[in-house]
């Protein structure tokens, strides 16, 4: 109420859980103290007028990877396996994951208190790939099981990293800024994703080796998945007129957006295509 301090949500990016704390940073001063130290993460606040008493919203959430079986178009959801990581199965959807040609499923956990690159058989047995103070999620693997692409923050900021399968001989691939959702075209020599280009994402594409980026599209777009015969691409786009974010398909050469309107919008991002 006197103006001494501003009270704020935020993640730090080095802290082992993922989730926003609430902070008190003093003015102006400039010091900052973290509030809550738990768990949870906070959303929004608002102080008493006497600034005796702090209202938010507490916001707890479990979320843990499953395997289950398709016979044809059926789920055998009954006989589904869970992948547990003792530790770190909040906000899983949000660090990615994807299959080996082999059958395992590399994926980004908070296991070991940092986000990091992990591996898992369909039954649970489990290696971890990536052993740093870094930030590693959003994995995608190569067609031909020779490489993981990242994001990762190693670099200084959040850029395309690729590894080997086994996560060892790491190479930057990008170097823009927010650099994110990777996705690979079946032929494996490209890497389609998002990244800033000014004040707002855009779709780009990389070779697997490295080099030049080469923008797709100028529109607001972001979430992009090639599709399984490497033609199109499937992205949210976000209209300049309304705002709205819509369900899109660009060509994988780039160009005009085509846009679908599901039955259902899909939550967090997460889209695939079928085989077909």
């Amino acid at each position: 109420g006197d103006g001494s301090g501003l009270v704020f949500n935020a993640w730090r990016s080095t802290s082992g859980v993922y989730g926003d704390p609430l902070w008190l940073l003093n003015y102006p001063g400039g010091e900052v103290r973290q509030i809550t130290n738990d768990l949870s993460g906070y959303q929004g606040s608002s102080v008493a007028a006497d600034s005796s008493a702090l209202v938010t919203r507490q916001l707890t959430r479990v979320s843990r990877l499953w395997v289950m079986f398709v016979n044809g178009e059926s789920v055998d959801a009954e006989h589904a396996t869970q992948i547990q990581s003792g530790f770190g199965d909040n906000f899983s959807e949000y660090f990615g994951l994807d299959w080996t040609p082999d059958g395992r499923l590399v994926y980004g956990s908070h296991a070991s208190a940092n986000l990091d690159l992990w591996r898992s058989t369909t039954d649970g047995k489990q290696q971890q790939l990536t052993r740093d103070n870094h930030l590693e999620g959003m994995p995608m693997v190569a067609a031909d099981g020779r490489y993981i692409v990242f994001v990762s923050d190693r670099g200084g900021t959040r850029t395309l990293w690729r590894t080997d399968i086994d996560g060892n001989n790491p190479k930057q691939l990008t170097h823009g800024r927010g650099d994110a959702w990777p996705s690979l075209t079946p032929d494996g020599k490209w890497v389609v994703y998002s990244a800033l280009n000014q004040t707002r994402p855009v779709i780009w594409k990389v070779s697997i080796e490295g080099g030049e980026p080469i923008p797709l599209t100028d529109k607001t777009t972001f979430h992009p998945r090639v599709s399984s015969d490497g033609k199109w691409i499937a992205c949210f786009w976000q209209d300049d007129k309304d705002f709205k974010i819509k369900l899109a398909v660009l060509p994988i050469a780039g160009g005009e957006l085509s846009v679908i309107e599901p039955a259902a919008f899909p939550d967090y991002g997460v889209i695939g295509w079928m085989p077909d």
